[in-house]
């Protein structure tokens, strides 16, 4: 093995692990928000789960996929950052800016960062069969 494919591996493991730390741990403040707004407004349990922490739920379901497929998983959960965040908007109507802003940063941006990381990742694996 040459020193330029062990580089490519390192760097594609560092990526997937990476990715796969923050889409964890995205996905769990996901569900742990669903839980506290669903005891917060008294819902009971079995529309906490549904209603709040479905989202939560998707995603580690998601990243869970990312981790056997980087680059399907990846692209899902692009497509998942980006629909949650237009079914917020189609929601709630008219969004301040600043909100519209807290909400892009808190549902797209991680997902695309995630996404894009597991991207990459799978990227520099398929690059690696052909250094």
């Amino acid at each position: 093995m040459t020193s330029a494919q062990e580089i490519i591996i390192a760097e594609q493991r560092g990526l997937k692990t990476t990715a796969r730390i923050v889409a964890i741990f995205w996905s769990f403040c996901w569900i742990l928000f669903g839980i506290i707004s669903g005891v917060g407004e008294s819902i009971g349990a079995s529309k906490t789960i549904t209603q709040t922490a479905f989202p939560g739920i998707i995603y580690l379901v998601l990243s869970i996929l990312a981790f056997r497929n980087d680059g399907l998983g990846g692209l899902l959960i692009i497509l998942a950052g980006i629909s949650t965040t237009l079914y917020f908007i189609l929601q709630t109507g008219s969004l301040s800016l600043l909100e519209m802003v807290f909400m892009l940063l808190y549902t797209t941006v991680p997902a695309l960062l995630v996404g894009f990381l597991f991207i990459a990742s799978w990227k520099l694996r398929k690059s690696d069969h052909n250094v």
